[in-house]
């Protein structure tokens, strides 16, 4: 079992979520607790408290109940953060959904939470208000920027009782292996250990300055950086997308302290800062996640920032980072680091669940008050999830003797593309909803620049070409999970029981990529 060397566990207090929120509101009413970068506005923890208290007091006087689940479904905006308190205020349970995602996938998920609400943009609304009116779990379709003004200011919401173990805060979609992607419920408890872990590694801290990019809808960008750096007192200028030379400009105009990101997304910020020759040198460190970091890349990074460039690793399932390596802890090559604190860690031979020791190869199983209460209304994929008490990550890793992890591979065949995940079973469904396809395997190809993207093996049972099969997925998926590439063949490999093995089209992808980097090598001498 591996913990952290260097920080000891510690007792996680048990309060909701947005109690950290009140507490910065009561000591420190004037302290910014966001900027808008585009306009510099500055949003104090006094002005977030009241405008989250009317999103609360409205929701109430609209009749969500306690235990109720709203959907937040919005780009990156100013009136987010306030949307998200207002409904765990409310007693709520958030479920943010990715803006990107297609009408059929909003509907699923709204359907798979019976949905009480909808709080969206402006311009999700009006779709949103026809495509839900048959669903009579649906009471309201709100717009996120008004939401506040539906009651008086001076009406204080209701208060309500939460219990942190057992009360969800959020049910945020994530990836899986099979069918479409499962509701990941995470409690107020879970939330608030992570981020306070997260916080006695030094990863986030109350001086902490850093631009913050990343969509609101995803795990990182909504728990790991907008949340957490809320609840503890962090400076973080929020921007509606990601544009390099406007991330770095607000590095600069900001003092920034950190920088975050995915490794595509890094790339494009060293470009940008070595044609602009940026000569910045307040960063402590530069801090990268969803994928393996190159080292070509990493030292790059290092000569342009002026600081070391490490690794965390984390996922939904934990409320956020689960492995941390920063300065000033010991740095080493390629690692994520040790565990959080509060978080213990297993490898484990994952057919036999035997364990392994230091320097060997596993799949890495979590305990610990950050871990997942389990999946939304999916009893099956629950009993697969956990050993024992122990959640089994579907991660292939190896730890040292100090206990330092090495992430290894997927047992879970995730398609990271660009930091997002993609399950290749929901775009294997897609696929096989066209007439001319009877059969389809989908794949994660590495990729230089965007990690992996999607590839798919088709087996056809009329004439179709691979542009017609990509259009057709285009069309029934957000953007990012569009397939890149399809290959047809006769048949698909497949076990004695007839289950396809997407492992076989893994390696046989492989083998011809590394027999093509011998050709171009012999090219080359």
């Amino acid at each position: 079992m591996f913990r952290n060397p260097f920080v000891q566990s510690f007792q996680v207090p048990v309060v909701p979520v947005f109690q950290l929120v009140e507490r910065w509101a009561r000591i420190q009413p004037e302290r910014p607790a966001l900027i808008w970068g585009p306009t510099g506005r500055e949003v104090t923890y006094r002005d977030l408290w009241r405008t989250s208290g009317r999103v609360a007091r409205a929701l109430q006087e609209l009749g969500i109940k306690k235990g109720e689940r709203v959907v937040l479904l919005s780009p990156n905006c100013p009136h987010y953060p306030s949307a998200f308190y207002g409904v765990l205020r409310a007693g709520g349970i958030v479920v943010p959904l990715n803006p990107l995602l297609k009408a059929t996938e909003v509907i699923r998920a709204i359907e798979n939470t019976q949905a009480a609400a909808v709080v969206a943009s402006p311009q999700r609304r009006a779709q949103l208000r026809e495509l839900v009116a048959g669903l009579p779990f649906v009471r309201h379709v709100l717009e996120m920027e008004e939401v506040s003004n539906l009651t008086p200011p001076s009406l204080e919401p209701e208060p309500v009782c939460i219990d942190p173990d057992r009360d969800l805060a959020c049910i945020l979609y994530s990836s899986g292996t099979t069918g479409w992607p499962k509701g990941i419920m995470l409690t107020h408890r879970n939330v608030v250990a992570d981020l306070l872990a997260s916080n006695a590694m030094g990863f986030i801290t109350d001086q902490s300055v850093y631009v913050h990019y990343l969509p609101f809808s995803h795990c990182a960008g909504l728990l790991t950086f907008l949340n957490a750096g809320i609840c503890l007192g962090a400076r973080q200028i929020l921007t509606p997308h990601f544009d390099p030379g406007e991330v770095l400009r607000l590095v600069e105009d900001h003092q920034a302290r950190e920088l975050f990101g995915v490794p595509p997304a890094l790339k494009d910020l060293v470009e940008a800062a070595e044609a602009q020759g940026f000569h910045y040198r307040g960063l402590r460190f530069v801090n990268t996640a969803a994928l393996p970091l190159d080292v070509e890349l990493s030292r790059r990074a290092e000569r342009v920032f002026g600081c070391p460039v490490t690794e965390h690793i984390g996922m939904t399932e934990c409320a956020g980072p689960m492995n941390i390596m920063i300065p000033p802890f010991p740095l080493k090559p390629r690692s994520v680091g040790p565990p959080i604190p509060n978080l213990e860690e297993r490898v484990v031979d994952p057919e036999t669940g035997e364990d392994l020791g230091p320097g060997q190869v596993g799949e890495l199983l979590l305990r610990g008050d950050m871990v997942t209460a389990g999946y939304w209304q999916d009893t099956e994929t629950n009993q697969e999830a956990f050993r024992e008490g122990w959640f089994r990550t579907g991660d292939l890793v190896r730890f040292d003797h100090e206990g330092y992890m090495w992430w290894v591979d997927r047992c879970k065949e995730i398609i990271k593309y660009k930091g997002y995940s993609i399950p290749p079973a929901e775009l294997e469904e897609v696929l096989r909803e066209h007439p001319a396809v009877r059969e389809a395997c989908v794949i994660p190809k590495e990729h230089p620049e965007f990690g992996q993207v999607p590839k798919a093996f088709v087996v056809r049972r009329a004439p179709v070409t691979a542009e017609e099969l990509m259009r057709f997925v285009e069309e029934r998926i957000a953007p990012y999970k569009k397939v890149r590439e399809v290959e047809f063949v006769e048949e698909l490999p497949k076990s004695a029981v007839g289950k396809i093995l997407r492992r076989v089209l893994v390696e046989r992808e492989k083998g011809r990529e590394h027999a093509r980097e011998r050709f171009r090598s012999a090219l080359g001498s």
